[in-house]
């Protein structure tokens, strides 16, 4: 047996949980030897198994068209060392392979609707029918807007879904992307917010560094000592609109009505993320940190206590107790007050997960090892909930091989399916890739299979 902590095991619950997503129409998932195979929303089979041996879904996340980096392993790339990587071919939502397989496709862009795809030493974009937009020897290429940005011999080019290239007069030594704005540091040492075309917006101030972006905020460092900078918010268009004295801001961007959490001596500031009002203040401790459940909660650890739970405008709602976290965060979700899991670890390895609601109290009699919060859509929740055996082993509770479950559970703990499934992935708040004996297939939250395949058929294929 592996020794596998409960603790361990939860974290593959938690990563379920880091972003609100859209619902596609077609998903990847795998068989039961861990190939993989795109199905559709109906279950219609796109690419089956043993077709290729590597499928990537580039739309990630947000709208657009849905297409493939697809692989056979059988063709591939050697870089300056030596190492070999298999290279793709791109392909549709509707089973249509779109290239020849000699591309390392990378992102997905949604303003102009094409693919950066990097081959023979050079970097282009397809558009969505997988044709060549344009292509040359760019060391970074990205998508903005409707156009593109690109680093070439050390200077910054914006370059049009035609391939025109514009000089923007910009040398760095790379740039990021957010939105419809860059930022690049030049070689002169300057900090530059940047249009969809390369042009400057905003030019920041001596010492002034962006941090990080998302949403239409960007995060800027000043100079600071050796242990601390004082940290600002400016707008898209360079302005201030939060002030540089916070040690820290978090921008919860994936967390729909999240708020702007701006750390200072004594507590938080909390702001609306678009109309930026103060909705509230979080007293906090030195050392103490914050994390966002989602569904108008923070939690804020202190170093010395267990943690306290706040709305979104600074009110307090109670404390967690020892060793307890809330999480949240559901794939699908609409941002309003949900009904979370609570993690209790319990020591040794043990720990135990039940549903609690907003105010903390405790939903339904059932205890389990895991939740995965899959959504939260006008007051009704969908949760995976996970039990498995557990053996004594070096003062830890080891899980037993084999023995996982899982089942599918609403926001008052009624059994929507029943603790009977190996495994079981959200694809959507209605549709789930599950295995449970000798078969696996798609299925909805009522238990009907839209495919369903079994070690049976598989060998009569």
């Amino acid at each position: 047996m592996r020794k596998v902590t409960a603790a361990c095991l939860l974290l593959l619950a938690l990563c379920l949980g880091a972003r609100a997503e859209a619902e596609k129409e077609a998903y990847v998932v795998s068989t039961d030897d861990g190939m993989p195979m795109v199905v559709g929303r109906d279950g219609a089979l796109i690419y089956p198994g043993g077709q290729f041996t590597s499928i990537y879904d580039l739309l990630y996340a947000g709208e657009g068209t849905q297409l493939f980096a697809v692989s056979d392993g059988k063709h591939t790339v050697a870089d300056e060392y030596g190492y070999e990587s298999a290279l793709e071919a791109l392909a549709d939502a509707n089973g249509n392979i779109l290239t020849d397989m000699r591309y390392s496709l990378w992102t997905y862009c949604t303003g102009s609707d094409s693919v950066i795809f990097a081959r023979d030493g050079l970097m282009g974009a397809l558009d969505a029918q997988g044709n060549e937009l344009f292509s040359g020897p760019y060391e970074q290429l990205t998508g903005i807007g409707g156009g593109f940005l690109a680093m070439k011999g050390g200077e910054l080019v914006a370059i049009d879904r035609a391939g025109t290239e514009a000089d923007t007069g910009i040398a760095c030594e790379g740039f990021f992307v957010s939105g419809n704005r860059a930022c690049a540091t030049g070689v002169d040492g300057v900090t530059r917010i940047l249009d969809e075309r390369g042009a400057t917006v905003a030019q920041l101030a001596e010492g002034q560094n962006i941090g990080y972006s998302t949403g239409p905020y960007f995060v800027v460092y000043g100079q600071g000592d050796a242990f601390l900078s004082p940290v600002g918010l400016l707008d898209r268009d360079g302005r201030e609109v939060l002030p540089m004295v916070y040690s820290s801001i978090s921008l919860y961007e994936g967390i729909p009505g999240a708020p702007i959490v701006a750390e200072a001596a004594g507590g938080a500031a909390l702001f609306d993320a678009v109309t930026l009002e103060n909705t509230g203040f979080i007293p906090m401790q030195e050392n103490a940190w914050i994390s966002s459940p989602g569904g108008n909660r923070l939690v804020v650890f202190n170093p010395d206590g267990a943690g306290q739970v706040y709305d979104y405008q600074g009110n307090f709602i109670g404390t967690l107790a020892e060793g307890a976290s809330l999480y949240g965060n559901a794939m699908f979700s609409d941002g309003k007050e949900a009904v979370f899991g609570l993690y209790q670890y319990n020591g040794g390895g043990e720990s135990t997960c039940y549903l609690v609601d907003a105010q903390l109290n405790r939903v339904g009699e059932e205890a389990y090892r895991q939740i995965s919060f899959v959504s939260w859509q006008a007051g009704q929740g969908r949760y995976i909930v996970t039990n498995y055996d557990t053996v004594p082993m070096d003062g830890y509770e080891a899980y037993v091989p084999g023995s996982m479950r899982n089942a599918l559970i609403d926001e008052a703990g009624n059994a929507l399916l029943p603790m009977e499934y190996e495994s079981m992935t959200a694809l959507a708040p209605d549709r789930y890739w599950v295995k449970r004996a000798d078969e696996w297939g798609l299925i909805d939250d009522a238990g009907h299979w839209y495919y369903r395949q079994s070690a049976y058929t598989e060998l009569m294929d």
